[in-house]
């Protein structure tokens, strides 16, 4: 707390002065680091030091003076400051702790420690208050209960969605902001969804959607990873805030990143208020525990989630494999009777198909990102593949799918294209466009060489790659022979499957 020289104020006509005087206690007035008063036997303020005024946002210690102490508390407060008077009144001392809503709004906890000052003769003529800020303690203290209780609670068996939103009214109340929220990345990785939330408008939870660009305070809370305070959004500069904040009124905000499984975020934790609110480090570092808590028990929702798909799945998903596997090994020779070649590419294949498989039995054959699928499928390629997109997620099915044909495509370019030669290159992107009829996964794969041989002809990995596009997946394919290969893939995305 700031620290001035308190100056003194008279004592109003006719107000009861304590046996020391009117300057009793100025060395205590003037060197005090906390609030100290004086106030007659009927709680009328005397005298404020600077330190005090300064805390309770007083311009004038003289507009003070006269002021009953007791009408600055409200509620429970105003009770329990009656209640310490009268006990100091009897036995000399007494305290009690009260909240304290200055003009500016701002939120303060005091511990008030009340002494009984009497005549000469032994009457009461009125209280020594000494007063210290126990905002930030108390604050520690709520913190640190509320993580024991959100820590016990994320270790349960209940449901997610409860599991959140009991987070978020719990943030809502320690931190004294009406607006909380837990923000989940979409799937497209386009935008993140409100998942649980308290103080917005009524139809939010659950529909509403943050852009994940650096205009919003959650994209920008992405972009930096780390947590982001705004003292007053009207002022911010760092980014504009989404319209959700400003349907809201909101001014003041705190914002962590909730971690994921590797390296996709689950999303973003905020908490907001309408009101100018002064976060602190420690504010900061409390949300960032529970941001960890809430990724601790995703990752234990998943295993569970990913554990009855996986036994679920696992008896019919290798019997189609090996269906697979064997429709492979046929079709391989079909097209050569170079029993060599046969044996090298089926085996490439097979090698393709156990580290997708692989991957998605890690994730039990739920959903995947593609950035991971990208990674384990197109491993024995080195760097020579450029992978970029949103961190898109995808069903296990789909993602299977997406495996052979891009085992295919970079099978065909080390035989052909630029992956024959050490120097050569190939960028494989992806994306997902909206259209009337629904959502389309585009993927584009472009050789930076031109083909030597025909790449659209009737082979095996031509083949397979229509089978799974165009008949399996009602999706099209185009290609471009020069100056460089390139194709395009346009999968459409079902809602509720693939």
């Amino acid at each position: 707390m700031p620290h001035d020289h308190a100056r003194a104020v008279p004592l109003k006509p006719g107000a009861s002065a304590p046996a020391e005087g009117p300057n009793a206690y100025s060395s205590l007035f003037d060197h005090s680091l906390d609030c100290v008063k004086l106030i007659d036997r009927d709680g009328r303020l005397m005298r404020i030091n600077q330190c005090g005024c300064t805390a309770l946002e007083i311009c004038d210690p003289a507009d003070a003076v006269g002021k009953s102490y007791f009408e600055f508390w409200s509620g429970t407060d105003a009770k329990n400051a009656r209640a310490a008077a009268e006990e100091a009144a009897r036995t000399g001392a007494a305290r009690f702790t009260g909240t304290y809503i200055q003009p500016s709004g701002k939120f303060s906890v005091w511990d008030e420690v009340l002494t009984s000052i009497r005549s000469a003769s032994g009457d009461l003529t009125g209280y020594l208050i000494i007063s210290r800020d126990i905002t930030e303690l108390t604050k520690g203290l709520n913190q640190h209960d509320a993580l024991a209780r959100l820590g016990a609670l994320a270790l349960g068996d209940g449901e997610f969605d409860d599991f959140l939103q009991t987070l978020t009214e719990t943030l809502s109340d320690v931190l004294n902001c009406p607006l909380a929220k837990v923000l989940q990345f979409a799937d497209e990785g386009d935008h993140l969804n409100l998942k649980a939330g308290v103080g917005w408008n009524p139809g939010l939870v659950g529909k509403a959607q943050v852009g994940v660009d650096r205009d919003s305070q959650a994209g920008y809370t992405l972009m930096v990873n780390r947590p982001v305070i705004v003292a007053d959004l009207e002022t911010e500069e760092r980014f504009s805030g989404p319209l959700l904040l400003r349907q809201h009124k909101v001014r003041s905000g705190l914002s962590v990143v909730i971690p994921g499984e590797e390296s996709r975020p689950f999303g973003v934790l905020g908490v907001h208020a309408q009101g100018l609110l002064q976060f602190t480090r420690m504010d900061a570092d409390f949300l960032q525990s529970v941001a960890h808590l809430i990724s601790a028990r995703w990752r234990q929702h998943c295993a569970r989630r990913d554990q009855l798909i996986l036994m679920r799945e696992m008896s019919h998903r290798s019997g189609n494999l090996l269906q697979v596997a064997d429709s492979i090994f046929r079709q391989s020779l079909r097209f050569t009777s170079d029993i060599e070649a046969v044996k090298q590419n089926y085996s490439a294949r097979l090698g393709s198909m156990a580290r997708s498989s692989m991957a998605l039995a890690k994730s039990g054959w739920s959903k995947i990102s593609l950035h991971t699928l990208a990674s384990e499928t197109l491993s024995p390629f080195g760097d020579a593949i450029q992978v970029s997109g949103r961190d898109i997620v995808v069903e296990g099915e789909l993602a299977f799918d997406l495996s052979m044909i891009w085992h295919e495509l970079a099978t065909n370019s080390a035989k052909y294209g630029a992956l024959k030669s050490l120097e050569g290159e190939v960028r494989l992107s992806w994306s997902v466009v909206r259209h009337a009829e629904g959502q389309v996964l585009e993927i584009e794969w472009h050789d930076t060489s031109p083909p030597c041989s025909d790449t659209t002809g009737g082979g095996f990995g031509s083949r397979l790659i229509r089978q799974l596009v165009e008949l399996k997946r009602k999706g099209t394919i185009e290609i471009v022979e020069t100056p460089h290969y390139a194709c395009k893939l346009s999968v459409p995305l079902l809602k509720g499957k693939d």
